[in-house]
């Protein structure tokens, strides 16, 4: 979502139309703006405020949308949770090429945590990421 933010809407390096045609064909062709996306972009987990404050947004409207079930069912409680478990490569095998860089069907972030290999700020940016999440609601 930061990639997007900031090469399609901020910089207009790339229209979202465009964007969305590129991870169709898997960054085939465009691996100089793969390579932009993937080391100027911002990533959860690197205490870069711009990845940070979607990750929240993101977070909260998921909690919001779980939690509305919670008294269309009677006694049957929703419970939002955000865990991929050891699915993250099952998980990445069925999934297109994403604007963070990604390449289709590699492994996806686990859980909460930055993708693999762009925690390159160390590990208390990510606690600081984290941190930052509203996670009271979440199990």
């Amino acid at each position: 979502m930061a990639a997007i933010e900031k090469f399609v809407f901020e910089e207009e390096m790339v229209t979202l139309p465009q964007l969305v045609e590129i991870l169709k064909n898997n960054w085939e062709g465009n691996q100089v703006l793969q390579m932009k996306m993937i080391n100027e972009g911002a990533k959860f987990g690197n205490g870069q405020k711009e990845a940070g404050n979607l990750a929240c947004e993101m977070v909260n409207y998921f909690v919001e949308r779980v939690e509305a079930y919670n008294s269309r069912y009677g006694d049957l409680i929703f419970s939002p949770c955000i865990a991929t478990f050891s699915w993250i490569v099952n998980i990445g095998k069925r999934i297109g090429a994403s604007a963070d860089g990604r390449m289709s069907k590699d492994p996806i972030a686990a859980n909460m945590s930055p993708v693999l290999s762009r925690d390159v700020s160390g590990p208390m940016a990510a606690l600081n990421s984290y941190l930052k999440l509203s996670t009271d609601s979440l199990e």
